[in-house]
């Protein structure tokens, strides 16, 4: 048996263990007359402690080596997970700073119900009191798969089950490294494992695995009641049937999550209110870096139906949410990406990838907020032709900002597209309710791929600014690809202001592009729209059409810049 000699981490230099078999420790060593070691805290209440100690030391809570931890006599009274009466009715309270669950009766054997442990942890932390330095501490929660129900987090604790990465598209072992908290049978419907108490503040949770019980779940993971300075970071959040995240407050940080959530779709559409995986609002908020990926969702583990029409879910719905920051990572999710942004946040170089409804959809609001670098990667989970990258029925003065569209991608042997790339409605130019788009770059495939710029069916159109170049470029410097090129505005007709770069130089446009090839544009050349003349005027609403009917193997990108 192999033993390890190690120093104690209270204040005692003089005391040290000899470890065993993993965390099992037992003393081998001079006992100083101040410190009285007995067995387990469950058995304390049997022991007679000298009157000389001041300080007991357990062998563990329940089990030898899970839980040991120091205790010092107290005049408070009344037994708790972290308080003891001995046979001589002396009190003993527990006196660390290094907190663990287990030294609370906590037990990671994926059965057990801690749900008092660890709420006993949680209140000692927050309590403070004469034998730690003060308010506030951080509880570990490492080395099993601890069963709880509701939990609620205070002003000045911190869950911690150490580090966790993240990664695309699934969660691999080294998404699932941290401590984890799974939720218990009686956890109740609508509730969440842990829930933070009203207003409470500077409190955190991070590098947990926290897991609900499955697609057919009516509980969620974390709700915020208010307060600010709470930070969630660096968690796995899985399995959970309602939101995986969802509350308000300011400030917060919100980093690194791998999020996967409203796994139980049936149950979130009966309510028919709209919701996100993530749901917050509030004020300076950072939520960066938060990937939603995969599904659970009771159609089956790789199932991406939608809820319907009205797309009640989404990945993300911020709703409320003001002047913070965001980015994140949407990969194989149900319903919408983006559902709301919120009102004047900043995006950053989000990604949706593979969703099966709309990319962004804004039906509720959302409004001057700004988007850089989205990049909206194709919808090969959704049904063919029938939704969009960026879709638009309601909220106003958004700027997008280089937003990039990759056409669809094929998926056996079918190929889906999204319906339109952007399909905006809003153009209240009156009341400058419109959204703008700078730059948007359209990825196509030759011979299948297409891009609509605008939504040609409807009477409303995107209104893209003038004088500004239209970039047709081909993977391959050398080579050329046919383009189409069609335009709709309120009232068709004949449009003959496109240049190609060169004044006055005319490139016919063709309404139909089934006619055939209207241009042959070679990689890094520009096609200039102008207004001025003919029916095309300044801040006119257009919608344009590329159809990419080349041979060549390489896809193009088209750029419409302001």
């Amino acid at each position: 048996m192999r033993q390890i000699l190690i120093s104690w981490l209270f204040i005692f230099s003089n005391i040290t263990l000899l470890c065993a078999e993993g965390s099992r420790c037992i003393c081998n060593c001079a006992t100083p007359s101040n410190v009285f070691n007995i067995g387990l805290f469950i058995s304390a209440s049997t022991a007679t402690v000298p009157a000389e100690a001041a300080i007991i030391q357990t062998s563990g809570y329940s089990i030898v080596g899970i839980g040991s931890a120091k205790y010092i006599r107290t005049n408070r009274s009344g037994a708790t997970p972290f308080r003891f009466q001995t046979k001589d009715n002396q009190w003993w309270e527990l006196s660390e700073d290094f907190l663990h669950v287990d030294m609370f009766g906590a037990i990671g054997d994926a059965t057990t119900d801690n749900t008092p442990a660890i709420q006993a942890a949680i209140d000692f932390a927050a309590a403070g009191g004469q034998f730690r330095h003060g308010q506030g501490a951080t509880i570990w929660i490492t080395n099993g798969v601890y069963v709880s129900n509701q939990l609620t987090i205070r002003s000045g604790t911190y869950l911690t089950g150490g580090n966790r990465a993240t990664g695309k598209g699934g969660f691999s072992a080294a998404s699932s490294s941290g401590g984890a908290l799974k939720a218990g049978a009686a956890i109740a419907a609508d509730s969440f494992l842990i829930s933070s108490a009203h207003n409470a503040k500077g409190w955190g949770i991070n590098g947990l695995q926290l897991i609900g019980t499955g697609a057919a779940s009516k509980s969620g993971g974390i709700k915020i009641n208010g307060g600010g300075d709470w930070m969630i970071t660096n968690n796995t959040l899985k399995d959970w049937g309602i939101e995986a995240i969802t509350g308000h407050g300011t400030p917060f940080v919100v980093s690194y999550n791998m999020v996967q959530g409203l796994n139980n779709r049936p149950y979130l559409v009966s309510k028919g209110q709209p919701t996100g995986a993530i749901k917050l609002w509030g004020v300076d908020g950072t939520l960066d870096h938060n990937e939603f990926t995969g599904s659970a969702n009771l159609d089956g583990s790789q199932s991406f139906k939608v809820s319907g029409k009205d797309l009640f879910l989404g990945a993300a719905y911020f709703r409320g949410l003001t002047l913070s920051q965001l980015s994140f990572n949407i990969y194989q999710v149900a319903d919408a990406g983006l559902l709301h942004p919120g009102d004047f946040n900043n995006y950053i170089s989000e990604r949706f990838d593979t969703n099966a409804g709309h990319g962004m959809y804004l039906r509720w609001g959302g409004s001057n907020n700004i988007f850089i670098s989205p990049k909206i990667e194709r919808n090969s989970l959704a049904q063919n032709n029938l939704y969009d990258g960026i879709a638009v029925s309601s909220g106003g003065r958004n700027k997008f900002v280089n937003p990039t569209f990759f056409a669809g991608s094929p998926v056996g042997s079918v190929t889906y597209n999204m319906r339109y790339y952007i399909n905006d409605t809003k153009t209240d130019y009156k009341h400058n309710f419109v959204n703008h788009y700078e730059s948007p770059r359209v990825f196509t495939k030759p011979g299948t791929g297409y891009a609509v710029l605008g939504n040609p069916d409807a009477a409303a159109r995107i209104s893209f600014a003038s004088d500004g170049p239209l970039r047709v470029t081909g993977e391959t410097p050398d080579v050329w690809g046919n383009l189409f090129l069609k335009t709709y505005n309120a009232q068709p007709t004949t449009i003959s202001n496109f240049l190609n770069g060169v004044p006055g130089q005319i490139i016919t446009v063709i309404d139909d592009p089934s006619a055939g090839a209207v241009t042959k544009v070679k990689h890094g050349e520009n096609i200039r729209l102008r207004a001025g003349t003919g029916t095309l005027t300044l801040n006119q609403d257009i919608a344009i059409q590329f159809i990419n009917k080349g041979s060549i193997n390489s896809p193009i990108w088209v750029q419409l810049n302001n």
